[in-house]
């Protein structure tokens, strides 16, 4: 399941329109659709049964805030209240952090898992990846804090108008063999 935060109604209906896989643009209609493959896959496997209900549409008090303040803000989700709201429902995620100077970035990635992936929160910016926001593989604290002083320069040039707000760190998921 593929849960696509962008900020234009047009530019999610394109990439709908360009993947051959599900592209859900609400975290009520991701949550939805991972409770029903759960299900699908427990009765396609003999003898197996869905261990516990993924909560479709019955998000927590917090979930449900973390939204409605965003929609209160006339704002989409971004990726950090998207996680936070799929956390909140229950959903788990990889450990993520939202650090607003580079600082904070050399602080929380000081107790984080390694590799991790510094990601740009910045306004103005809707493709992180094509700007230079994302950074991959970073094996340490001071690695990170000197990512993050690259970054900010980087895109705040490339990127007129544009005003980075701060960080988001996130560990790398752990391969899963199929």
């Amino acid at each position: 399941v593929v849960f696509c935060l962008l900020s234009w109604l047009d530019e999610t209906s394109r990439v709908k329109k360009v993947v051959d896989y599900p592209v859900y643009s609400t975290t009520e209609e991701a949550i939805r659709a991972l409770d029903r493959a759960q299900r699908h896959w427990a009765q396609k496997q003999p003898g197996r049964r869905v261990v516990a209900r993924i909560p479709a549409m019955e998000l927590s008090p917090s979930s449900a805030q973390i939204i409605a303040a965003c929609r209160e803000r006339g704002e989409t989700l971004v990726s950090y209240d998207a996680l936070a709201a799929l956390k909140a429902a229950g959903i788990e995620t990889v450990p993520t952090y939202l650090a607003h100077d580079v600082q904070q970035v050399r602080t929380y990635a000081s107790g984080m898992a390694f590799p991790i992936v510094l990601k740009v929160v910045a306004s103005g910016v809707s493709h992180k990846s094509d700007v230079g926001g994302v950074v991959m593989g970073i094996t340490g604290a001071l690695d990170a804090a000197a990512k993050a002083i690259d970054m900010r320069e980087r895109v705040e040039l490339t990127v007129p108008g544009s005003k980075v707000e701060g960080f988001m760190l996130q560990e790398t998921a752990p391969a899963v063999a199929t």
